[in-house]
């Protein structure tokens, strides 16, 4: 039997955070890419504009932690809702902490502090009075970036600066380093979401069921059709995505298991989602709380979970 999700949560609700974010993280990202780069402009010192910057970074993670709290609050399973009991200031002392760990390390740091953010919001999560717990670990997420990114990244520009001194070689590298970090993105995807899924839940271990050289030869796919596509198949893409791993996420203990997944009707979920942010853009973004609201709804409200050799 299948068991569904639900999302209660109203674009009207969500409006005042979005408009926050927008007014304290959007414009000021806005106006710092504005000034930075635009031809003519510069009315805006350097200093100042590195302090704009750190602005709308640490105002916009600031912000994620009400817009994560509301959405979390708003899920339902079964006839209980999720429950959150993480606090504003803890969550303030993370980031701030984790971004000067972060600054001072070169970002080495970066990991550990992905763990902490990941951390909080599992464990600070509930349903039906018990507790999630995260497993995932810095060192592990450390390691995937130092061999999926770092390590490939310095291997190409010692690559690139050998090839800037051939003939035709910096117009192959106009090319190349966009190609290459779509491809390095690749792995990335699925080694983090497989760090990121890795919950304890009562006796349940919830992880992802899967094999790397089909996951990935599966986000290669989807990613090359949106690219081919140039961007109009991306919403498909996210669906047929989802509806893989979800397939593949499970909730074992040693007496059973449960299995999730996703009724996806790829005609209709595709439209409805271009709907969506068609109309956030015509809107010029202020349609947006609705539009986050009613994907998530549709998405979850047929996302389930089923019991499998439940004894």
């Amino acid at each position: 039997m299948k068991n569904y999700f639900e999302f209660t949560l109203t674009g009207k609700k969500f409006l005042p955070i979005w408009l926050l974010y927008y007014l304290v993280a959007i414009i000021p990202m806005g106006v710092y890419y504005y000034e930075k780069y635009a031809p003519g402009t510069h009315r805006i010192q350097d200093p100042y504009l590195g302090l704009l910057l750190w602005f709308s970074v640490i105002s916009g993670l600031l912000i994620y932690y009400l817009i994560a709290r509301l959405t979390i609050e708003h899920v339902r399973y079964g006839e209980t809702g999720f429950r959150f009991d993480g606090r504003f200031w803890t969550f303030a002392g993370k980031v701030l902490l984790g971004l000067f760990l972060t600054v001072i390390t070169f970002g080495i740091y970066g990991a550990w502090f992905a763990r902490d953010i990941s951390r909080f919001f599992i464990d600070n999560s509930s349903h039906n009075g018990n507790e999630f717990r995260f497993k995932g670990s810095g060192s592990t997420l450390f390691v995937i970036v130092l061999l999926v990114i770092i390590i490939p990244v310095i291997l190409f520009f010692i690559f690139a600066a050998l090839l800037y001194t051939v003939k035709d070689g910096p117009l192959v590298l106009n090319i190349t380093p966009i190609l290459f970090m779509l491809i390095l993105a690749i792995p990335y995807y699925y080694l983090y979401y497989n760090w990121l899924v890795n919950i304890n839940y009562k006796d349940y271990h919830i992880q992802w069921n899967t094999e790397w050289h089909h996951s990935i030869g599966k986000i290669a796919l989807e990613v090359l059709l949106t690219v081919i596509t140039l961007g109009i198949y991306l919403p498909m893409a996210f669906l047929r995505l989802y509806t893989y791993f979800s397939a593949r996420t499970t909730a074992q203990k040693e007496d059973g298991a449960y299995v999730f997944g996703y009724d996806i009707e790829p005609g209709a979920d595709f439209l409805f989602i271009w709907g969506q942010w068609l109309l956030t853009i015509v809107t010029l973004g202020f349609y947006r709380p609705w539009a986050y609201v009613r994907i998530r709804k549709r998405i979850l409200s047929k996302t389930y979970v089923t019991a499998v050799n439940e004894h």
